[in-house]
């Protein structure tokens, strides 16, 4: 009987196999140690349930607790960071912090918005805030001191921070009224014919390459000006966010240049100048009569506007004691 080899198997006969082509086996040692210290490292950051703080914000605060990509996992301090970041950010109320695999999830929820609480301790006037007449006024704590009807001056009492007692006493009282006063008013918008336009006269773009937390610039050429966009990519394996990201900042530059409108353009610039006033001075004001005049030459537009107008008017003013 003769033995005849039919195949070889095993370590020894694939290396002997591949012993010339030795950049494979680098390669896959390296490969190897690779993704055995990408594991040990967090890759980003996932933050959610914020609306008002940005996330770079946020991420800064991280950032100074030594919680950022390329952080090895075993040296994140949850608890640590969440104490830095609510004591560093008043507009978070809570912020948790949780290690999954590579990625660190960081939910946070933002304190309401609080008005502003009034000392109702300490003793006021209800004063008014225009000259005018009062339309209708009621007291719900201290003294009336006008009828509806009667003029009034602004710094004036509309309501006293005292009461008097039957018995002659005086007791000191945070005021609190609702006066409504009936005022004059008036404001003028002057619209050119000429204007300021912006022309965009160059374009810059500053590239950066992220990769487990350092920057590599690509290509910048600073402008020596805010960006004025901002754009962040990140690679996606699925829903894994992979530690390879690229940020594009564009910075523009503008010259000014002189643009004239024709009549027809300037009387809507002109209405579009006056509504835009009126709703910023008269958001809150009934306008029981109103007169509008128009004065138009070459160049300019002028609109002015006389109204007789309703509006809340009384605000609390401490009592200055002696």
């Amino acid at each position: 009987m003769v033995t005849k080899i039919i195949s070889r198997h095993g370590l020894p006969f694939f290396i002997n196999k591949y012993r010339r082509r030795s950049g494979l086996l680098c390669g896959f040692i390296i490969g190897v140690c690779f993704i055995t210290l990408m594991s040990t490292m967090v890759w980003s950051i996932n933050i959610s349930g914020n609306n008002r703080i940005t996330d770079e914000e946020i991420l800064a605060v991280l950032a100074e607790s030594g919680i950022k990509p390329g952080t090895l996992r075993k040296n994140v301090d949850a608890a640590s960071a969440r104490f830095h970041a609510i004591h560093s950010l008043p507009e978070l109320s809570y912020m948790s912090v949780n290690v999954i695999g590579s990625c660190i999830e960081v939910q946070v929820s933002e304190t309401a918005y609080r008005a502003t609480e009034i000392d109702k301790d300490f003793p006021c006037d209800v004063v008014s805030t225009v000259d005018g007449q009062i339309a209708a006024i009621e007291v719900y704590q201290g003294t009336k001191m006008h009828k509806e009807g009667e003029a009034v001056r602004a710094g004036e009492a509309l309501a006293g921070g005292f009461v008097e007692l039957r018995d002659g006493a005086v007791r000191l009282r945070h005021a609190e009224a609702y006066a409504l006063i009936r005022a004059d008013m008036s404001f003028e918008t002057v619209t050119n014919r000429t204007k300021p336009v912006l022309t965009l006269t160059d374009e810059k773009v500053k590239t950066t390459l992220h990769f487990m937390g350092i920057d590599i610039p690509l290509y910048y050429k600073d402008s020596g000006t805010a960006p004025a966009s901002t754009r962040h990519k990140h690679i996606l394996i699925g829903k894994t966010v992979i530690p390879l990201g690229v940020t594009r900042k564009i910075y523009r530059t503008y010259s000014e240049n002189a643009t004239e409108a024709d009549d027809s353009k300037l009387m809507l610039d002109a209405v579009e100048n006056y509504m835009t006033e009126k709703l910023r001075r008269l958001d809150r004001v009934y306008i029981c009569s109103q007169t509008i005049n128009i004065q138009k030459d070459s160049d300019t537009i002028h609109i002015s506007t006389e109204i007789l107008g309703e509006i809340s008017a009384g605000i609390a003013k401490k009592m200055e004691l002696e």
